[in-house]
């Protein structure tokens, strides 16, 4: 018992000097790594919880904040309180086995509350103005789509750049979350410490909410089309983005499935992947098509079911 104490204030004071000395760093280059906090100091409170369990981990937390209120800035305070309770909360996760969803979606939550605080609730305090914000995206469409019909269209429509930043948002606090849980995974493993629960991919499929979701904003883009109304561009626009993404996961995870059945070399697979990224971005109705086969056939299982029978 007395050893085990000696390990956990050793790991912890360890830790607590590594951030302490980031935040050091942050501070020097005025705020520069205040954005990518979220996803570094959740490692290490994450791997010290699971390691000595919640009650030393708040010690832990106490520790970092302390050091936090000496070198950071109140604004950086926040971020670290955040990014240690994203990191107690999945490591407390972790601990009580709770499934991939909890996980992600716990510092998603706590990624998008640290985004309506910061932006839109105490923006004063925190230096954000999105109306500032939409008036330097427009410059910037400005300078790369000059009189582009596409360019000039998101120009003419402000309401449109709102809703794109706040879906943006939301998209990159889930793939935050996605990424925290990656790395914690890999972490975990390496130090041979429990780690979270993992799903294969082949078990994955679009729930009947997201199929609903798909179809409905499907069909409304259709509609538009072909009546050329006006009145609800903006926001299908914007959930057509969020459908681009769905279905790029799903189609994704047809393409693995895929490549697996096709026993194509695991060094050819980087080149068909590589090219499936910039496709999302180049052909994305033909992303949205491959993410519709996937997530309304079975044709992901079919061939998931041929490689089991073949031993793969």
């Amino acid at each position: 018992m007395k050893k085990s104490r000696v390990n956990s204030i050793t790991y912890g004071a360890m830790m607590a000097a590594l951030i302490g000395v980031l935040l050091f760093i942050n501070r020097q280059f005025a705020g520069i790594l205040d954005l990518y906090l979220f996803w570094i100091i959740p490692i290490p409170v994450i791997v010290y919880c699971v390691k000595f369990g919640l009650n030393r981990s708040l010690v832990l937390a106490a520790a970092i904040m302390g050091v936090a209120l000496v070198v950071s800035t109140p604004v950086t305070l926040f971020y670290v309180a955040m990014s240690i309770l994203a990191g107690i909360v999945y490591a407390w996760g972790v601990i009580n086995d709770k499934n991939v969803l909890f996980l992600i979606g716990s510092v998603t939550l706590i990624s998008l509350l640290i985004v309506i605080l910061t932006e839109f609730v105490f923006a004063g305090f925190f230096g954000f103005n999105l109306v500032e914000d939409i008036a330097v995206l427009q410059e910037t469409i400005a300078d790369l789509f000059g009189d582009n019909p596409t360019g000039q269209y998101l120009l003419d429509n402000p309401n449109l750049l709102r809703n794109l930043l706040i879906i943006s948002t939301v998209i990159t606090s889930c793939l935050e979350g996605v990424l925290i849980h990656l790395i914690s995974f890999i972490v975990l493993k390496r130090l041979n410490m429990k780690t979270p629960k993992m799903v294969p991919l082949t078990s994955i499929h679009a729930g009947i909410v997201i199929k609903l979701f798909v179809f409905a904003v499907l069909i409304s883009q259709f509609l538009i089309i072909i009546t050329k109304a006006t009145q609800f561009v903006d926001i299908i626009t914007v959930l057509l983005i969020l459908v681009l993404y769905i279905c790029a996961f799903f189609g994704y995870l047809l393409v693995l499935t895929w490549l697996e059945w096709k026993r194509v070399p695991r060094k050819s697979r980087i080149i068909y992947i590589l090219l499936y990224v910039v496709l999302v971005f180049v052909g994305p109705y033909f992303i949205i098509g491959l993410g519709c086969a996937d997530i309304y056939t079975n044709l992901r299982n079919t061939m998931a079911k041929e490689i089991a029978s073949n031993g793969r």
